[in-house]
């Protein structure tokens, strides 16, 4: 106790010095996310933000109005001669009041109220009575706690908002205060009745409202001892009221802004004449006070960003300027808000918009210096281990050993044997069974160091050739091995090596020579050693057999992908987690399997390192960041510089869990410290919805829209966009979609988090959302939208229902003209059979009778009886002649006109040989595709024939034909001489009542004219 009092006292006051530089240190690094025209941002001036009641950020820019949903804008812009459109594009601050209605303010004294669900921007009236002119700027926009909203137009007045004029009229009458006052600031009291105000040259000034009166400097008529504790301060600015009910304000003192807090309610000074221009030393100003939801008090102007330490009393800057993606860089900063997430805004004049989380800024960066020469150091961490004193020793390459206070303040490591300056470089430390040994591996030799005493010792075993001890871990015998650059591995048995250290040294050459990169002790004792070329060996102390070998080579279930083995970590005592340059494999000892976690696709880089957290969840290590794996659920959570960790490149087997269950991890020149327990992803609630709804890339109103039970879409409007996010800015949340009635499986949205569907046939849909968070776990869905693609009419029902009644129609119709036709033909063929049948039976009773006659007559009268004969010859050539020409009209072969016509002049033809007549047909071409059926074509080639034939046989010897159609009339026209027509037999003729029958069956027209020379012969035959 005597030996270890000075060193205590050392490493006590140290300690405190060090606590004591952090609470000083006058500049903060943190994490910003940065927004600019780049990334979407209409301009990099941005004068300030608001988020709504639905989780949206709207941003006013230098361009135009800006609303954001965490992935992406949608930007609001003047527009000439468009109703409801921004009086400019120069936005120049918003608010929201009680009622949301977000507040638009523009330069030249515009201002009103953009309505966020249809896009109008709705002036207000303003009816100032100091300023001359409405022009002028507006200040500020202020709000109390009965929704009163008012505008400052600087010194000169406020204005008060009356929503039934839709008018700012003067606040003087309403806070009963003289017209004539010039009002630096104004505020109302939370919770009270009381309105805070700073009147030029006349100081503060209370206004109660329950007692109508005002308090000033000069009549402090409610005895306030804040007036006059302040009575002689002028002109005083940025007032607030914190969540403790203190008032804070600033006054320029001395041509430097100042800053004041007073505690109400106690009614004593906390921070009186503040400066920090002792710091900043060139000219600034304090603009405003934003307070956080957790009572954090921050103050922002040009160039000023900083928070205010309650327990120093005194504020702490933000580091301004580029160091990395990370950093900010600001000029004046013109606003800030708090968003639902507790995420910070920092409008900037000329850098754009940054965001950052200080609750969630979870890494801590450890640096060291180079104690030679006194420069930081560019040695990478390789080892750690948490020693019996509650302190952390770190081995860096080449920079030597580095001893850590609990909170990693720096403090001289005080080892009997260690140069405190520099020291070996340790690649590897393990504490021993007796948890007082540290055995450290070190380039080259051996540590020892004994905690109790405070001393160490170096081996150096010629057997090891001073190669780089890379990994040194006991056995349960209490024995070591001995991990080699180059050399494999090397065992140190405990009994042998008591006395001499060197002597219980030997090789151990079942494991191949090369690289023994990690070598782990399980809970069953069995020691895991990996190599760079041969895999991994599971060894027995107790025999020192090797057990179980993975290699490149082996057979399933033993097989790796690649030869060499990076790291291992025993999760529980059934499964051992394998590590490749680039997969992440486990070993089921209990079914003896081999399955395979992650592959490059899920991790990048090669990796380093891995440990297990008091949740279950494994953190990996790469060259390319850092990841929390839940090897169960097979989920993978990156992070890297974006999170607070300056290097992303990580070490080999560099890797630590202190007590308390705080994780050590080596990087590039420095190491992270961080409690994976404190790290909590997705705390605040996904607010999934749809953002935006494009039709045929026309933007519709969402809020509209998703009050439809249906959204019904004509067939040619079948391409939609929708847009969506989870409302959440630094929450990581995927999006899975569908479109139930196309889509058959789920969808996890990209980074642009759209749903595009070029074309949707027509049919009824359902699009559902759901989010999924970094566990893997699915949240509730949202309410679905049902949309409806209308077919177009020759696809809809009742078009096919006609079509069918149509086609029912067509058949019916079909059916019944085929039933009409064939009892058509039937009465057709009946009718010619019953001419067949009265011709055959008139012209054979004729036969008969002339033929029984001339029997009779055959003996008496010879000469009758050949006149019989020859009458039986005329009427049996009659007869042939009839049977010819109904056998003629029901050939299925002369279903044409053309086919009648040559029928026609076949028989005109035998008249001019028989009677020596000449005879002329002239036919119109219609004619010659005329439709004519069986009964038509009869009819008419009887009358043609008749009519012909009985002009011939009357006398007449020049004839001429004229046949054509017109108007659905067939023209048969016969013209002919009279010098031989006998015209008496001629008209007999015309008027047989044969012929007068057939004419009117057929409703043709039969006319005669006739005239000293010639007659002509007129039938007008109808084809209906």
């Amino acid at each position: 106790m005597k030996k270890s009092g000075p060193y205590l006292f050392l490493f006590l006051l140290m300690s405190v010095q060090c606590m004591a530089q952090l609470a000083n240190k006058p500049e903060r690094q943190y994490i910003f996310n940065h927004y600019t025209v780049s990334s979407g941002l209409l301009s990099n001036q941005v004068n300030n933000v608001v988020q709504d009641e639905e989780g949206y950020i709207w941003i006013a820019t230098a361009e135009g109005l800006q609303r954001y949903d965490g992935n992406k804008y949608v930007s609001f812009r003047h527009a000439d001669n468009t109703p409801g459109t921004l009086p400019s594009n120069f936005v120049q601050f918003l608010r929201m009041d009680r009622n949301n209605n977000l507040w638009v303010v523009f330069p030249g004294g515009h201002i009103g109220i953009f309505d966020r669900k249809k896009f109008i921007y709705r002036e207000a009236d303003i009816n100032p009575t100091l300023v001359k002119t409405k022009s002028e700027v507006i200040q500020q926009i202020l709000t109390d706690d009965k929704g009163n909203v008012f505008i400052h137009y600087g010194m000169k007045e406020i204005l008060v908002y009356n929503k039934a004029l839709n008018k700012f009229v003067s606040a003087s009458s309403y806070l009963k205060y003289p017209k004539d006052w010039m009002i630096t600031d104004l505020i109302h009291q939370p919770g009270s009745r009381k309105y805070w105000l700073s009147v030029r040259n006349a100081g503060f000034v209370v206004f109660d409202e329950a007692t109508g009166k005002l308090s000033t400097a000069e009549k402090n008529i409610s005895g306030d001892p804040f007036i006059e504790r302040y009575r002689k301060l002028q002109n005083m600015y940025g007032f607030h009221f914190d969540k403790k009910g203190r008032f804070w304000f600033m006054y320029w003192d001395n041509s430097i802004p100042t800053i004041y807090c007073y505690d109400i309610r106690s009614n004593t000074p906390v921070l009186e004449g503040y400066e920090i221009n002792s710091y900043l030393q060139h000219y600034h100003t304090i603009d405003d006070f934003f307070e956080q939801k957790d009572g954090t008090i921050w103050i922002r102007g040009t160039p000023v960003l900083a928070k205010y330490l309650e327990d120093e009393k005194k504020f702490q800057f933000v580091s301004n300027g580029f160091m990395n993606e990370q950093s900010i860089h600001y000029e004046i900063v013109m606003d800030m808000q708090e968003d639902r997430e507790n995420n910070l805004w920092v409008s900037t004049d000329n850098s754009g918009l940054y965001m950052f989380n200080p609750a969630n800024e979870h890494f801590q960066n450890i640096s060291h210096i180079n104690r030679q020469i006194n420069k930081p150091g560019d040695g990478d961490p390789m080892s750690f281990l948490y020693t019996r004193w509650g302190t952390i020793l770190c081995g860096v390459w080449g920079n030597g050993i580095y001893h850590y206070d609990s909170n990693f303040n720096p403090i001289p490591t005080n080892i009997k044997g260690i140069d405190n300056n520099l020291g070996p470089t340790v690649w590897s430390m393990c504490l021993s069974r007796d948890s007082n040994t540290i055995w450290m591996g070190a380039q080259p030799g051996i540590w020892k160091v004994d905690q109790a005493k405070r001393s160490a010792v170096q081996y150096h075993p010629p057997t090891l050739k001073d190669r780089t001890i890379r990994q040194v871990t006991e056995d349960r015998f209490g024995n070591l091995w001995i991990g080699t650059h180059g050399q494999g591995v090397f065992k140190w048995d405990a009994k042998a090596g008591k006395t001499d250290f060197n002597a219980g040294i030997s090789h151990f050459s079942a494991i191949p020579d090369g690289i023994a990169g990690n070598i782990v002790r399980d809970s069953k004792g069995y020691i895991w050693i990996t190599s760079s070329n041969s895999g991994l060996y599971m060894v027995d102390p107790a025999t020192d057999k090797i057990v179980l070998h993975f290699g490149e080579k082996e057979k399933k279930p033993f097989q790796l992908p690649e030869p060499a083995v990076s790291t291992i970590l025993e999760y529980n005592d059934t499964i051992m987690l394998i590590c490749t340059g680039t997969e992440m494999l486990g070993y089921d000892r209990k079914n003896i399997r081999l399955f395979k976690i992650a592959n490059q696709g899920m991790i990048s880089g090669f990796i380093a390192a891995m440990q297990r957290d008091r949740s279950g969840l494994v953190w990996l290590t790469t060259t390319n960041g850092l990841y929390r794996c839940n090897i169960l659920k097979r989920v993978f959570v990156r992070f890297g510089n974006i999170d607070g960790i300056n290097s992303e490149h990580f070490c080999q087997i560099s890797a630590y869990t202190l007590p308390d269950g705080r994780m050590l991890f080596g990087t590039t020149r420095q190491f992270i410290v961080f409690n994976p327990q404190t790290i909590k992803f997705n705390e605040s609630k996904p607010d999934l919805r749809v953002t935006m709804f494009k039709l045929e890339n026309k933007a519709l109103l969402v809020d509209s829209l998703l009050q439809l039970k249906e959204l019904n879409l004509g067939y040619r409007s079948n391409s939609i966009v929708i847009s969506f996010s989870t409302m959440t800015f630094t929450s990581a949340y995927a999006i899975k979609y569908k479109l139930e009635g196309l889509d058959k499986d789920w969808k996890f949205a990209d980074k642009t988090n759209e749903a595009i569907y070029s074309y949707l046939p027509p049919g009824n849909y359902k699009f559902r959302m759901r989010s999924v968070d970094q566990e893997g776990n699915e949240l509730e869905e949202t309410i679905p939208i049902l949309i409806r693609i209308n077919p177009p009419f020759w696809k809809t029902w009742w078009f096919y229902s006609l079509l069918v009644l149509v086609a029912g129609g067509l058949l019916y119709w079909f059916d019944r003209e085929r039933m009409r036709r064939k009892e058509s033909i039937y009465r057709m063929r009946s009718n010619i059979a019953d001419d067949l049948h009265q011709e055959l039976n008139t012209a054979l009773g004729n036969i008969n009778i002339l033929s029984e006659m001339a029997r009779l007559k055959a003996d008496s009268e010879p000469e009758k009886s050949k006149e019989f004969i020859e009458q039986i010859h005329n009427r049996s050539h009659t007869m042939m002649i009839a049977m010819d020409d109904i056998m003629w009209s029901i050939s299925p072969e002369n279903d044409s006109t053309e086919k009648l016509l040559l029928r026609l002049k076949e028989y005109t033809d035998a008249l001019k040989n028989r009677y020596g007549v000449s005879i002329e047909i002239v036919m119109d071409e219609k004619v010659n595709v005329l439709p004519l059926n069986m009964k038509q074509r009869k009819d008419i080639f009887w009358l043609f024939k008749n009519g012909i034939g009985n002009a011939v046989m009357t006398g007449c010897r020049d004839c001429r034909i004229s046949i054509s159609f017109e108007k659905g009339i067939l023209l048969y026209v016969l013209e002919s001489d009279t010098t031989c027509c006998d015209l008496v037999q001629l008209n007999n003729l015309r008027q047989r009542k044969e012929l007068s029958d057939k004419l009117k069956e057929i409703n043709a027209v039969l006319d005669m004219q006739s005239s000293k020379n010639s007659i002509v012969f007129n039938l007008q035959i109808p084809l209906t």
